[in-house]
């Protein structure tokens, strides 16, 4: 006598979890207790369920006569790992051995870890299953009660807690049904959203997925704010736009300048993670322990130190973890000292820069790790730090410089958008009052286009005059307003310009904008294409820098809420751009 059962259960790879088909077959003996065959490339644990599932089927009443017992985890190609297929693989031996009608387990999902006392337990990738399950169209999902919090977030799929393999058994021959998980009723939350169920805030933003990119309506004060740093006002600047149109952005100065107080200011300044966006964050985190799990609404910034290795930076290793960048994703990856990077590691991260993620081939599988990052980097522009400062004396060679700045290559530096060369700060810049302070003693506020009081103006380096004599002295817009860019004048002009994204029913941010959307949106007008020519001629430009400098100068133009693009946001552009030669 044979009896078959099919279900759907999931398992652990490499970035989050996959649907897992489980197929029990029963055949009947007359002599040698219940042999159980597993099949289908299970790992370690896995396979010690030949002789643990037994045992907890027993606790659970259910009693395996005599015979061999069939079990295949399909696709038969794709190894399987972890304790997710537990409650399904317990599940289908109970329906094979006769104990559940198999038509109740179709569209269903069954994941959790069974010990042997028969109790579910939670186990990392939970909730990457339960994602996984809802793209592909399944809408019920059994999972371990003491998960039920987290898998809450997940919205249109019907969640059932279960808390030992007796109940979850019952419930599928429908003698005592599981009550589905309610689902509390969101309330107002200090980021401007809704609250998720178990209490942390799930808060609208991003970029993708219809998410709308909102500043909270509340920050943590103890969060780094843009008002800590004094001066450097056209770094600043780069910074604003750099989270405005999420632009890649280098930034080159002598040690102290504030290139990295600068960098740990950008998550702030970035639209909060939105709904999905959070939810595919603690997916990752959970079905990966060395993960971290994202900090509310904050978007993650990694700062890896430069000793990093390849495969700590970009990923690798014997079972291809993920490295810096994807560990990054949907944040801010922060490269300081970027010329002492291993080369060979600058040089992988071209392409996830522009993919989006990051591909790693081995003998026996493909493995994606996702890696959406907006890359920051630091350098100094000598080995000694002090080429070009105005009190130090620099201890390099010019031979010895023109090698330090050969170790980045063309191509890598091509890649960011924004270069800025920071100058020392003055001690009169570091010794006044918070802009906001001036502001009200001066009449000039956070919002006001004057320049408070006590504030300095940056000082143009040669090469900036040279570039504005060749090219028409057109004037940035703005220039007096971010001379004194507060923190919450930045994020009134942030609001700016993602009005004007939205006015254009642009769903990604300009910094990624395709060859079409590119001419539709960022195209200058009569004096800006001159202008952009002329400079693509003399600064012999490659066609990504061209292309860049209309992105830059289309987020430029919607931090004034232009829909024109003028000759002096493709001025700007240009200056932001800067020098890709060693200082």
């Amino acid at each position: 006598m044979e009896h078959a059962a099919t279900l759907m259960t999931a398992s652990l790879v490499p970035g989050g979890a996959a649907l897992v088909t489980v197929e029990a077959r029963f055949e009947r003996g007359d002599r040698g207790g219940t042999r159980i065959q597993l099949t289908g490339l299970p790992d370690g644990a896995l396979r010690e369920t030949r002789t643990r599932l037994p045992a907890t089927l027993a606790s659970a009443g259910v009693r395996a006569p005599q015979g061999e017992l069939h079990l295949n985890l399909a696709p038969a190609t794709r190894p399987k790992r972890g304790g997710l297929p537990d409650l399904g693989l317990a599940c289908a031996m109970s329906a094979a051995l006769g104990h559940c009608a198999p038509s109740r387990l179709a569209d269903l999902l069954l994941i959790g870890e069974v010990d042997l006392s028969g109790g579910v337990r939670a186990t990392p990738g939970l909730l990457a299953a339960t994602l996984t399950a809802r793209a592909a169209g399944i809408r019920s999902v059994l999972a371990p009660r003491e998960a039920m919090p987290l898998l809450l977030r997940v919205p249109e799929i019907s969640l059932f807690p279960v808390e030992d393999l007796r109940g979850a058994l019952d419930h599928l021959r429908g003698v005592r049904l599981i009550p589905q998980a309610a689902r509390p009723a969101p309330r107002a939350s200090r980021c401007g959203g809704e609250q998720s169920p178990d209490g942390d805030e799930a808060c609208p933003g991003g970029d993708e997925g219809g998410a709308r990119d909102v500043r909270p309506a509340a920050r943590d004060s103890s969060s780094p704010r843009l008002d800590d740093v004094k001066g450097q006002h056209l770094a600043k600047r780069a910074l604003l736009v750099c989270a405005a149109g999420s632009h890649s952005l280098l930034m080159r100065g002598s040690p102290g300048v504030g290139k990295s107080m600068l960098a740990q200011r950008l998550p702030g300044l970035l639209p909060p993670l939105g709904p999905e966006e959070e939810l595919e964050l603690l997916a990752l985190a959970d079905a990966d322990p060395r993960r971290p799990s994202p900090r509310g609404c904050l978007r993650p910034l990694r700062a890896p130190h430069h000793t990093t290795s390849f495969a700590g930076l970009v990923g690798g290793g014997r079972d291809a973890r993920p490295g810096e960048i994807s560990l990054a994703h949907r944040g801010v990856l922060f490269l300081d000292e970027l010329p002492e990077f291993r080369r060979d590691a600058l040089e992988a991260l071209r392409e996830p820069l522009e993919a989006g993620e990051v591909r790693i081939a081995r003998a026996g599988a493909h493995v994606e790790h996702p890696a959406r990052v907006l890359l920051v980097a630091a350098m100094n522009p000598c080995p000694c730090g002090w080429h070009g400062h105005p009190t130090r004396r620099c201890s390099c060679h010019a031979a010895t410089r023109s090698r330090y700045g050969a170790r980045l290559s063309g191509p890598l530096l091509d890649r960011f958008d924004l270069l800025v060369d920071l100058d020392p700060p003055t001690a009169d810049s570091l010794l006044v009052d918070p802009p906001a302070q001036v502001g009200r003693r001066s009449g000039n506020g956070p919002d006001s286009p004057g320049r408070p009081r006590g504030t300095m103006r940056p000082r143009p380096r040669p090469a900036q005059e040279a570039a504005g004599r060749r090219q028409g002295r057109e004037r940035a817009p703005e220039q007096a307003p971010h001379d004194g860019l507060t923190d919450a004048r930045a994020h009134a002009l942030l609001e700016r310009a993602r009005a004007s994204r939205e006015a254009r029913r642009q769903p990604v941010p300009n910094g990624r904008l395709g060859a079409e959307a590119l001419d539709r949106a960022a195209r200058p007008d009569r004096r800006g294409l001159q202008l952009l020519r002329r400079a693509a001629a003399e600064r012999s430009l490659s066609a990504r820098a061209v292309q860049a400098m209309r992105r830059v100068a289309r987020t430029l133009a919607d931090l004034e809420g232009s829909e024109r693009i003028g000759a002096g946001h493709v001025a700007e552009a240009l200056l932001l751009h800067g020098s890709r030669e060693a200082p």
